[in-house]
C-alpha cells in the first residue's frame, strides 16, 4: 500500500541550539589553550610542580584528613636540609635516585647558602588542609588558583560573549525554519533595502508606491545613503539605450506591486 507524505522523526533534524553549543565548545577550547599558555610561561618551575598538589590538597581535604605526598628538599649533603622554596630553584633538570628527574635545578642563591642537592622525599602522609595552606602561602604568595588563572578565564568568557550574538541569531533562524519550513523556490517577499543589498544596485532606480516624494532626476547616491523606497538596478543589468531591465536571478519578487513607477537614471 502506497503511503503519501514523509515519515515523522523525533531524532532528525536535531532541534537543539547547536550554534550556541558550538560557541560554548570553542570558548572552552580557547580557555584551555590560554590556561596552558599561562601555566607554561607565567608560572615558575616550582609553582608548576606543586600545582597538582595544590589542587589535590584542596579537593581531598574535603573528604580525607591526610594523604601521601612527596615534597622537594634542598640539602647540603650533611646536616642542613629544608623544603625548597621558589627562590631556591631555577629552570633545568635534576636527576633523582628513583623516579623521574625534577624539572628544575638549584639556583645561584641556594648554592651561595651552601646547599648542594635537590631531593624528592619518599612518600609520606601530610595533613591536606595544613599542606594546602602552606603551599598557598609559600609557593603562590597567598594567591588562590582562581586568581592565578583569572586572565585566561576572563578571556575565555569574553570569547563566549562575543560569539553568542551571532550563534543565537543563527539558532533562532534555524528553529524558525524547522517550525515554519524553508522556501525552496518561488518569489521571496523583500523590502526595497533588502533588494538593493541583494543585487548591489548602482544603476537605474525605480521608486515604489510607498514613496510620497515627487519625481526627481539626478545621479543616484551611494547605496549606504540610498532611499528606502527606491529600488536601484545594477548598471550592468540595464541597457543604456532603452532603459530595459533584466531582473537578476537572486531576487524573484519585490516587496510591493509596482503602480505608477518613475525612472531615475543613475550616473
Amino acid at each position: 500500500m502506497q503511503q503519501w507524505g514523509r515519515k515523522e522523526s523525533v531524532i532528525w533534524p536535531p532541534r537543539g541550539f547547536y550554534y550556541s553549543y558550538g560557541a560554548i565548545f570553542l570558548a572552552i577550547l580557547a580557555t584551555g589553550f590560554l590556561v596552558y599558555v599561562h601555566f607554561d610561561f607565567a608560572l615558575s618551575s616550582l609553582q608548576q610542580y606543586y600545582l597538582p598538589y595544590d589542587l589535590r590538597t584542596e579537593t581531598a581535604g574535603l573528604t580525607h584528613a591526610t594523604s601521601m605526598y612527596q615534597l622537594v628538599y634542598v640539602t647540603d649533603g650533611k646536616s642542613r636540609s629544608r623544603i625548597a622554596l621558589d627562590a631556591d630553584v631555577r629552570p633545568g633538570e635534576t636527576p633523582q635516585l628513583s623516579g623521574r628527574p625534577l624539572p628544575f635545578m638549584l639556583s645561584a642563591g641556594a648554592l651561595g647558602q651552601g646547599f648542594r642537592y635537590l631531593a624528592r622525599e619518599p612518600m609520606r602522609p601530610y595533613q591536606n588542609k595544613e599542606l594546602h595552606t602552606w603551599i598557598t602561602h609559600w609557593i603562590y604568595a597567598d594567591e588562590s588558583l582562581s586568581g592565578i588563572f583569572s586572565t585566561p578565564l576572563y578571556c575565555g568568557l569574553l570569547a563566549l560573549v562575543l560569539q553568542l550574538p551571532f550563534s543565537l541569531r543563527k539558532d533562532v533562524r534555524r528553529r524558525k525554519e524547522l517550525r515554519y519550513g524553508r522556501r525552496l523556490k518561488g518569489p521571496i517577499l523583500v523590502t526595497p533595502r533588502q533588494f538593493t543589498n541583494a543585487v548591489s544596485g548602482d544603476g537605474i532606480g525605480i521608486t515604489t508606491n510607498d514613496d510620497s516624494r515627487p519625481y526627481v532626476s539626478h545621479a543616484m547616491p551611494k547605496i549606504s545613503t540610498f532611499w528606502s523606497s527606491v529600488i536601484p538596478v545594477p548598471a550592468s543589468q540595464a541597457s543604456s539605450g532603452k532603459c530595459s531591465i533584466r531582473w537578476p536571478t537572486e531576487v524573484t519578487a519585490l516587496s510591493s506591486t509596482f503602480g505608477d513607477t518613475r525612472l531615475i537614471r543613475g550616473s
